[in-house]
């Protein structure tokens, strides 16, 4: 396990990381295994390897924790590596069971499974995806990860983000979940929590910091107590988003990104879902005050759907209104944010943007206009 040799006893690979602690009793595995030209399917896995190890017999068998005994066999076959490019890949057969199985024979109480050996750094996956390869590396603050900002910080993490810190007080439930990402197996937990837990079993290259309260309650000044590894990864992102349908908190994230010289991307919904908004506020640009200056004087159009008690939905055991809007619409918005987010870290914006949404027809099609505006004269940050 700690490296694999040919027929000669040359070293092919070695491996730098830990043992798994089942084999820490046998560091020297001699492993049958044969050269193919072509990649075995799934169902072709049992005839391919028994050609290379019996199923039963006690030769070679491998020690394993709780009395098990294991037999592992390999082979290396010839797959695409990239465009144009063949190399080796492996595939390992390990059957595990009793001593006394392996001994007689017993197949129906040695089991079988098979791992095969995938190309996973960042180089291999960014490939399929180049267009995205500016966020790898980057540092990502999200404030709010409902039904916008979770599906944006998941498809960040999937594209190498280097860290995303998330803030959210809310809770996964039976309501929320039916456009929240990771459905019913979250329910009852944080939704940071449940966010942070997916990206670290499923996108191991990204760090992830939470804070459960708040953002009010947050100080920005220092990187301590409740919600500090939150603040202090605040502190150094390269972008910052904001998916809380909250105008105060928009305004705070705005000045406090601002402060550090980062764009601030914020992604919300109208009332009823008719209309969206996702606006880029570059440092220097116009804030959300500007913005709020141009929908007053008609120089931007607001998204069609006005919030209001009209619009509001109370769900059972619940005690705050929500606004209705299904998953496939809502879609529209955080992958159109990833999008801005994109473009934003590939070249800062000169000034700031406003991109409105709003579903035109009976069929709901998405419709998209681009308004960019400079700081306002009678906005205080003029």
């Amino acid at each position: 396990m700690e490296g694999v040799l040919d027929g000669g006893g040359g070293e092919i690979a070695r491996n730098a990381g830990p043992l798994p602690l089942e084999f820490s009793a046998a560091r020297s595995i001699r492993v049958p295994w044969r050269l193919l030209d072509e990649e075995p399917q799934p169902d072709e896995y049992e005839r391919v390897f028994g050609a290379v190890s019996p199923g039963t017999g006690t030769t070679g068998l491998i020690p394993l924790a709780d009395s098990l005994r294991a037999r592992i066999a390999a082979v290396a076959c010839r797959t695409e590596i990239t465009h144009g490019e063949r190399g080796l890949s492996w595939i390992l057969l390990v059957r595990t069971g009793s001593r006394r199985a392996f001994e007689h024979g017993r197949a129906d109480q040695i089991h079988s499974g098979t791992a095969r050996t995938l190309r996973a750094g960042l180089d291999d996956r960014r490939s399929r995806s180049p267009s995205a390869g500016v966020i790898a590396g980057k540092r990502i603050a999200i404030v709010g990860l409902g039904a916008v900002g979770a599906p944006v910080a998941l498809d960040l993490a999937r594209n190498g983000a280097r860290s995303i810190a998330m803030a959210d007080l809310d809770i996964v439930t039976p309501g929320n979940a039916v456009r929240w990402p990771l459905g019913e197996s979250a329910w009852g937990r944080f939704k940071v929590d449940a966010l942070a837990d997916f990206i670290a079993a499923n996108h191991a290259a990204t760090r992830t910091a939470v804070a459960r309260m708040p953002i009010g309650n947050l100080d920005f000044r220092t990187a301590e107590g409740e919600g500090g590894e939150f603040v202090a990864a605040l502190n150094q992102a390269d972008l910052v988003a904001d998916c809380s349908t909250s105008f105060e908190v928009e305004r705070l994230l705005a000045r406090h990104a601002g402060s550090m010289g980062a764009p601030l991307i914020s992604a919300y919904g109208t009332a009823a879902f008719t209309g969206g908004v996702v606006a880029c506020f570059a440092p220097g640009g116009g804030c959300p005050n500007c913005l709020l200056h141009q929908y007053g004087s008609g120089a931007i159009a607001r998204p069609s759907g006005e919030r209001g008690d009209a619009h509001a939905v109370r769900l059972p055991g619940c005690a705050d209104a929500t606004f209705s809007g299904a998953s496939h619409d809502l879609g529209e918005l955080s992958m159109h944010a990833v999008r801005v987010a994109v473009r934003t870290l590939r070249a800062a914006p000169a000034t700031s943007f406003v991109e409105t949404l709003n579903f035109v027809g009976e069929d709901r099609r998405p419709a998209w206009r681009f308004d960019p505006f400079e700081r306002h004269p009678a906005c205080a940050c003029g």
